[in-house]
This record gives structure tokens, sequence and C-alpha cells, in this order.
């Protein structure tokens, strides 16, 4: 049986950031509770879809990190 939940990407920013991946995770972490709550109520939605939208606000914003930092670290090499 598939799983109804999209897996959640990993951030993998590249060597010349792994001081901040931490800090980021965290930050990340905080603006997906923040919004998905905020959406939750604003837009009543169910416990299923906010975690949907979590997930997708996760992976989106861990997906736009990660294409950011492998430009950086091409630009800089």
């Amino acid at each position: 049986m598939e799983s109804m939940y999209e897996p959640l990407k990993s951030l993998t920013l590249p060597p010349g950031l792994d001081d901040v991946t931490g800090l980021v995770e965290i930050d990340m972490s905080a603006i997906v509770q923040v919004m998905s709550d905020h959406a939750q109520q604003q837009y009543l939605l169910s416990r299923v879809q906010a975690d949907k939208f979590r997930r997708q606000l996760w992976n989106s914003l861990a997906e736009v990190l990660n294409d950011a930092g492998g430009r950086f670290a091409i630009e800089n090499n």
C-alpha cells in the first residue's frame, strides 16, 4: 500500500555551508509551523489538510534552499 504522505526532503546544503545547516533547519521548522498553524486556523483546514500543507511547504523550502546553496557553491568555486 502506498503512503498518502510525501516524504520530507532533506536539507542538503554544500559543505561550505555546513556550519549554518542546523540553524537553517530550525528556522525552516519555525516558519513551517507558524504558517501551517495560521493556514489551519484561517482556512479551517482539517488535520490531514494541515499536515499535507506542512509537508508541501517544508519540501518547497528545502528545494529552494538546496538549489540556492548549490548555485552558491558553484559560483564560489
